[in-house]
């Protein structure tokens, strides 16, 4: 059958009579000299492209935005990157999370000997993982070249001479917020960004202001940068008890809540990158 659209605008029911009840959503239509591209979003979320004579016709490949929130996590330095994932643990006095999920939930992890909470994948350059927890809360943190801690003796920068940067997250809490941030508790060894789409209600501080990026500055210069917990500040603006790290410093403490970026929405995805250290 010979199909050609050359309307501006196309009605639905067209669409439906071509390819059945089941595509839906929206339907955006191109005007060219002999045919129409027509834009529109199946419900399985496949892609398929026909073209026809005198007709083009894409099902773009758009992915539903799914009332659950995924992670991803890519590596944008040049060489393969041992990543360390610590999962929250089952505890049912936690309203919010009280069954996370756990490394048996992403097939591609390895475990880690006497470590039921901890896993471990490596990240080749330029490659990205992604963490489909299918609507479980999800929580924790990744670490990078080397399991979370405080200063390494005698190690490199990467391997913990000054500690170790985590990116932590909390995923489908039930009803309660989302949150991420990026921790300099323990120190740093690595330069990590936190990324989400705009106008998905991601915020910060007392102000509530409207955040889509994050990242970690050097050890000592993180007061007032968002989403970031400087080192050694375990409640963000000042330091609980002893500190955690005995050798390191006390970082700055932020003057306002600004450590946590939190919202109430769900869906799309929260994406971890691990970025060269800037110059």
């Amino acid at each position: 059958m010979k199909t050609k659209f050359t309307k501006k605008s196309l009605l639905i029911a067209s669409v439906l009579t071509l390819f059945g009840a089941s595509t839906f959503a929206s339907i955006i239509s191109r005007e060219s000299k002999e045919s129409t591209e027509v834009n529109f979003i199946e419900n399985n979320s496949k892609s398929i492209e026909e073209v026809r004579e005198g007709t083009s016709i894409k099902i773009v490949e758009l992915q539903k935005n799914e009332d659950y929130t995924k992670m991803s996590v890519t590596n944008n330095t040049a060489e393969t990157v041992d990543i360390y994932v610590v999962f929250a643990a089952s505890n049912s006095a936690n309203l919010c999370c009280p069954n996370p999920a756990t490394p048996s939930d992403f097939s591609f992890l390895d475990s880690i000997p006497n470590n039921p909470l901890m896993a471990t994948f490596k990240l080749a350059p330029n490659a990205t993982q992604q963490f489909d927890s299918k609507g479980k809360c999800f929580s924790g943190n990744f670490g990078f070249y080397i399991e979370p801690q405080c200063e390494v003796k005698g190690a490199s920068f990467k391997n913990g001479k000054s500690g170790t940067s985590i990116g932590e997250f909390t995923l489908n809490p039930g009803t309660c917020d989302e949150a991420f941030d990026i921790s300099l508790v323990n120190g740093i060894n690595c330069y990590l960004k936190i990324d989400v789409d705009s106008g998905l209600g991601w915020k910060y501080g007392p102000n509530k202001t409207a955040v889509t990026s994050i990242a970690n500055y050097a050890m000592n210069y993180n007061s007032g940068n968002p989403g970031v917990y400087p080192v050694n500040c375990t409640d963000c603006i000042q330091l609980v008890n002893q500190k955690p790290c005995p050798n390191l410093p006390l970082g700055k403490p932020q003057t306002e809540r600004i450590c946590n970026i939190q919202r109430s929405q769900r869906g799309s995805t929260v994406r971890l990158s691990l970025v060269n250290p800037p110059k």
